[in-house]
This record gives C-alpha cells, structure tokens and sequence, in this order.
C-alpha cells in the first residue's frame, strides 16, 4: 500500500511537468497563428489548468479507481473565513511595506495594451492557474497519497518539502542566505495550505488563499514591491531598504522568501492548526456525551473533564 502511494506520487509530479510543458508548447503555437499577447496568455493558463485537472482525474479513474473526492478534490466549496482571511493576509503583507519600509511607490503610465497583459497575467496565470495547478497536485493527489502511506503529520512535511523543492529548482540562486530564505519561506506556505486543506477537507480554500497572495502581496504585475522594478507594472512600490529580511530573493519567488511573508503564511497555519484542534475537541466531547457510549457499545472509556482519554474497541 506504501509503496503504490508513492508510486502515485511520482506520477502526480510527472503530470504536473507534462501539463507544463504541454500548455507552454501550445500557447507558442497558438501565438504563431494569432499574434495576440493576452489571447496567448489566456489559452496557455486555459490549457494548463485544463491539462493538469484532466490528466489528474483520468489517472484516478483508470488508474487508482479511486474517486477524486478522497483527495480533496471534490465540488469547488470555500469557507468565509479562509476567503477573509486569503484577502487580509497579502494585503497586510503589502500594507505592511507602504508604511513600515522605506520606499518610491509610483503609478506607472502604461499603454493600453501593455496595462491589459499585465493585468491578465497578473490574474489568470499568476494568480489562477499557479494557484489551481499547484493545489490540485501538491495539495490533492500528493497530499492525500502520502497520507495513506505515512501518516497526516509526514504527508504534510513531505509534501510541502516537495513543494519547496518545485520552487528551488524553478529559481534562480544568487547567494546562500537567499537559498536558505527561499527553502524556509516556501516551507511554511506549503505546510500552511496543508493544514488549511486537512481543516476543511478540500483544496478550493487553499486555492483562493493562494491565488489572491499571488495577486495582492506585491508580486504581481499589478502591485509590484521590489528593489528593483524590472517588467512593466500599474502600480510599483521601488524599496530603498537593503534589509534581506524585507527584500525576498530576486528569483521567481520574490517576497514569499522575506519574513513579511513567512509571518502571514505562520498565521494561516497555525489559524487552521487551531481549529482543528477544537474542531477534535468537540469530537471528544460529543463521544462522551452520546447515549451510545453509556450503552455499553464501548467496552471501556475512562473520562476525565469531560473528555475521553482511551477508549478499546
């Protein structure tokens, strides 16, 4: 059992690389015929999103006949809370930077059609599609699978240690404190999705969290925080501070790797680390409370406070 686990993780990373390589091969296609920027950018997020949902939910049928539903995948739901707290969190991240370091924000006149491809790829491929892709694979398929074959407290560290090595190997390294920062940052992020995608039994509240972080935390083309200002953006936010702990890594990863971002992402983690812990409490509690546990269908329960401390089937 163990073992075939794994072996479907390995195939969740193999299909996450062939609906990457199969959507940017299409979009350069495309792009050949129609010479469009933004329709470019829509297919290649469309496909994408489409190839690595298909692939996953094929492999499950055919493969592991197993429903996606036990991977928590089932039909798109999302919680208030965590859709509060996906907006609150970036937002502060970025709040944070305007007022508590030093910095040149500037709205930046940008053509029409420039503002319009950045806007686009600010929400559907930053925003939509890193968010769906990497919540269906690390999040569904791998999370759910390591859980079977290692417990929920490995399945989490492992599948937020293969989500940070994604991302390493995806950056550029320029020194080894921003390879540290990257390893650390990245495995918070993945570790907090984790817990929010165990509390509430499925991916689409991950998705939003980590969707709306790629749009409004200062890393999109949007809103963009940085040293150095180096594609178009509406608006910049150009920091003067040379601090490591403020400025992030100059890979992909950007201000995820600064410790704005490490906060937020503790939060989130130790937010859903907390309500599963009450949500068991209140578990404990009504086992000890229902009728059938003085009906005698438990042959011993020893009770204290209230709460059942062993129990034997």
């Amino acid at each position: 059992m163990k073992i075939r686990s794994l072996v479907h993780v390995a195939a969740a990373l193999l299909i996450f690389e062939i609906a990457e390589n199969f959507s940017m091969a299409s979009s350069e296609i495309f792009y050949r015929f129609w010479e469009s920027a933004i329709a470019a950018e829509i297919f290649s997020v469309f496909i994408s999103m489409f190839s690595v949902i298909f692939l996953v939910r094929l492999y499950m049928v055919y493969v592991m006949k197993t429903p996606v539903q036990e991977f928590y995948m089932g039909k798109p739901a999302w919680e208030k809370l965590w859709c509060a707290a996906a907006v609150v969190m970036p937002m502060a991240v970025s709040l944070f930077y305007l007022f508590f370091v030093e910095g040149e924000l500037r709205v930046e006149r940008l053509p029409i059609s420039e503002a319009a491809y950045a806007v686009c790829v600010s929400l559907l491929s930053m925003g939509l599609r890193a968010a769906v892709t990497e919540e269906v694979i690390f999040r569904g398929m791998i999370l759910g699978n390591l859980r079977k074959a290692l417990g929920t407290k490995a399945a989490l560290a492992v599948s937020a240690l293969l989500f940070m090595l994604l991302h390493l190997i995806n950056a550029d390294m320029y020194s080894r404190r921003e390879t540290v920062m990257i390893c650390v940052s990245v495995f918070i992020a993945g570790t907090a999705l984790g817990l929010v995608t165990l509390e509430t039994g499925s991916i689409w509240s991950s998705v939003v969290i980590h969707a709306l972080y790629n749009i409004l935390s200062g890393e999109s083309q949007i809103f963009h925080i940085d040293v150095e200002q180096n594609f178009p953006a509406l608006c910049t936010y150009t920091l003067h501070s040379k601090n490591w702990m403020f400025t992030g890594s100059r890979s992909s990863v950007g201000l995820t790797a600064a410790l704005p971002s490490i906060v937020g992402f503790s939060a989130i983690g130790l937010l859903a680390l907390w309500k599963i812990f009450c949500r068991n409490n209140r578990q404990n509690d009504r086992i000890v409370f229902s009728p059938i546990f003085w009906e005698g269908n438990f042959q011993s329960g020893r009770k204290e406070n209230g709460k059942t401390l062993h129990i034997d089937y």
